[in-house]
């Protein structure tokens, strides 16, 4: 009778124990690129479309996009460039463009394309965006970046240190480094000061705003961007050089 009882007793408190953590998971947190975004009626495409590049090669690796059996074509645009359709621009006046041809595409199957990595008149196609388009020019897959970048050299080869001395400083204290010795230093910037934003996240609505956002050039011959009514001077990042 004992026996029983005690057997009774430990199978209520396994039954607690699983209806008090049936929420919980005891899984690591894992912190994903994607968590900062509204991903709410977000849907993970079935397909794979894959950008990587080599030191002189672009390679792309498709499969499972479109309908079996229909025809479809793989092509590239500038990152400031907008295909024709989008509605997602931002301040770029570069919209309804006219895609770059790289290859055909027969629909559901695993396909790999290579080229060279500079084969656009010279432009790096690290920085393009590639897209997957019907015979309407309806967007298939797309927008995808190059993500897997090899670079030239390798971190060691560029910043392993000669020494163990070393400084925080600002770039412009170069000679005074040197004077005291030291093998390297380390540089800190504020990434945000380097990006202009046309729309700003706000955390009380958990919406993402518009900014009123205006382009001009002063007499200097700077850059002004004025947003909702405040005006600044920017400098212009100059890339693929």
């Amino acid at each position: 009778m004992r026996k029983r009882r005690f057997i009774t007793i430990f199978i209520c408190i396994i039954t607690i124990c699983l209806l008090a953590f049936s929420g919980c998971s005891i899984n690591q947190f894992s912190w994903d690129i994607n968590d900062g975004f509204d991903d709410e009626d977000y849907i993970e495409p079935d397909y794979d479309f894959t950008v990587t590049s080599t030191l002189s090669k672009i390679k792309i690796s498709l499969s499972n996009i479109g309908e079996i059996g229909e025809n479809a074509s793989l092509v590239a645009i500038k990152p400031y460039e907008y295909l024709y359709g989008e509605t997602t621009n931002g301040l770029s006046e570069y919209t309804n463009v006219n895609p770059m041809y790289i290859d055909s595409y027969e629909c559901g199957t695993e396909q790999t394309y290579e080229f060279d990595r500079y084969a656009f008149d010279g432009y790096d196609g690290i920085y393009l965006k590639y897209y997957i388009l019907n015979t309407i020019d309806d967007i298939l897959a797309g927008p995808m970046h190059c993500t897997e970048i090899s670079a030239k050299y390798t971190y060691d080869e560029v910043i392993k240190p000669t020494g163990i001395k070393g400084i925080m400083c600002e770039d412009r204290y170069a000679e005074q480094v040197s004077d005291l010795g030291c093998e390297y230093t380390l540089l800190n910037f504020v990434i945000d000061g380097m990006i202009v934003p046309n729309e700003i996240y706000n955390a009380s609505t958990k919406q993402v705003e518009k900014l009123m956002y205006e382009e001009s050039i002063n007499n200097s011959g700077e850059l002004v961007i004025t947003r909702n009514g405040v005006s600044e001077i920017v400098e212009k990042f100059i890339y693929n050089n």
